[in-house]
Parts: C-alpha cells; structure tokens; sequence
C-alpha cells in the first residue's frame, strides 16, 4: 500500500489547522506516515528533505511559495515522489493549475484517477520557479487595499516603471526582440492573483510565456490593467502587451531592475543586467480535472 506524509504551512492554514486533519477521510486507502506542521519556507522544505525517503507521495497544504519549497526541497534530493497540493492561499493561482477549483471530495477522487502532471520546473538565473516571475503594478500587497488606494498604489507603479529606463534585449530561443517596455512577466500558469492571464498553456511542454508591457501613456495602462483587475479580460488580451513563449530566454538590461521580482509569491532581488531562463527539470503533481 503506497504511502503519504503531509506538509502544512501553518502561517497559510491558522487558526483553522484542526480542518486540514480531515483529508486523511479522503486517503482511507493509503497508509498515512506523519503530518509535518511549519512555521517558516525553510522548515517546510526541510520537511519535504525529511519525508521524501520514506514517502510514496507528499500532501502539501499552503500558499504558492510553500509549493515552491517543497519543489526546492525535491530538487535539493534529486527525488521525484509526486504531490497533492491542496492551496489555502488568498489567490490560489495554482489551484487553477491543478483543477483544485471543484469541491474538496472530487477533488481528491480526481487527483489520484487522473494522469499526474508533469510540471515544468523554470529557473531564473540561481532561482527558479513553477507559476510566475513577473515585475510590474501587479504586487500582492497592492490588491489587499480599499479601491481608491488601489488606484493610486497602481497609478504610481505605472508611472514608476514608465519613466524607468527598461530598454530591453530580449532572445527567446534565438529570435531577437528589441524595444522599450514598462514590465515583463514570465509565466508557466492559468492565473495570476486569481485572474485568468492566459488561455491555457501548456506546462509541460518545456516552454514558458513572456507577456512584455510596452511604453505607453500612464493614464491608457492604467484603464488596461483595471479592465484586467475587474476580470473583463485576460492580461495577454491587452493592447499594451506583447506576448511570446520559448524554452531558453534571455533579458539584457541596460541596468540591473531597481524592484526586486515577485517570484511565485515572494520578493527575490535581481541584480543583474541580464536575467536567464531556461528549463530545469520537471516534478509530478496529483491533479483534479483541468484543461491542461
């Protein structure tokens, strides 16, 4: 009989952690081993360090960045054991990935019927990530405030990236691109902030997408991204943006980004001029039904 532990972000579950005990009624036929509760990123990939020798596969609970570490913490193994991942953060971008969306019972049913998910794991010079690296107005921190700030925080993000000197050199898989662009968003997902940016990649294909905002006046980018916010459209369906997908990418700056990026829902500075993408390996995930 095939076994389990659980990895639970407690800063992401708290105070309702006792409800996450529960899918052990979905894993009636598989052998539980032990629930790893964590306090901090690095406990939660020194958990899945633990528990990937004697697991057959691991239940992860938490945000998009706890993924992310137990990712961290397979690579670190070498180890391929697949994950469940059940999100509890406020977006759940990686829910629409995984068809985690439907009701928690047919979720589980589905998870272990369907064919796994061999997803692309990208790195970012000495990060990496499985959803997103974007720098643009699309901060986390922006969408919690009330709606007048909202447009204010926006506005002056706009602005900032405008008047930012982001002459680009853009190769993707050998193609040059050179023009001015306000941000850029790399990306391997349905969502971003729990709204549709793309129309379905393929992530698992080796390549990911990279959506480029141009230059343009603040007041027009700032009318696209609120159409983007309000759910009107997607972020790839805007007249400001530029999109493209390929498996190796490269961006020269003329100098190094003055914001750090926001990858897979944490802030990592980027120092250097040039930033690296390419593929660096791919990891199994348990998944409900999902068009991808």
């Amino acid at each position: 009989m095939e076994t389990y532990s659980i990895i639970i972000d407690k800063s992401a579950c708290y105070p309702g952690i006792e409800q996450y005990y529960q899918i052990q009624y979905y894993l009636e036929n598989f052998t539980y081993l032990k629930t790893y509760i964590c306090r901090d990123l690095k406990e939660i990939k020194q958990a899945t360090i633990n528990s990937i020798s004697e697991s057959d596969f691991l239940v992860v609970m938490g945000k998009t960045r706890a993924f992310h570490e137990v990712i961290s913490g397979l690579i670190i193994k070498n180890k391929k054991v697949p994950i469940f991942f059940l999100p509890s953060g406020i977006f759940k971008d990686l829910a629409w990935n995984f068809g985690a969306l439907e009701p928690v019972d047919e979720y589980f049913e589905n998870a272990f019927k369907n064919t796994p998910l061999e997803l692309d794991v990208f790195r970012l010079n000495q990060s990496f990530f499985t959803s997103y690296a974007v720098n643009s107005p699309f901060l986390p921190e922006v969408l919690k405030e009330e709606k007048k700030a909202l447009l204010k925080e926006i506005g002056k993000r706009i602005l900032y990236n405008n008047t930012e000197n982001h002459l680009v050199n853009i190769k993707i898989d050998g193609s040059k691109i050179i023009d001015e662009y306000s941000s850029f968003l790399l990306g391997n997902t349905q969502a971003l902030f729990g709204k549709p940016i793309f129309n379905y990649p393929n992530l698992s294909d080796g390549k990911c997408e990279i959506l480029l905002m141009k230059k343009m006046s603040t007041l027009k980018l700032l009318n696209e991204c609120l159409a983007f916010l309000k759910g009107e459209c997607r972020l790839d369906e805007l007249s400001c943006v530029q999109k493209f997908h390929g498996s190796k990418i490269s961006i020269t700056l003329e100098k190094p980004l003055s914001k750090p990026f926001l990858i897979d829902g944490a802030y990592e500075p980027v120092k250097e001029k040039k930033i690296e993408v390419e593929p660096l390996t791919r990891v199994r995930v348990l998944r409900g039904n999902t068009k991808i």
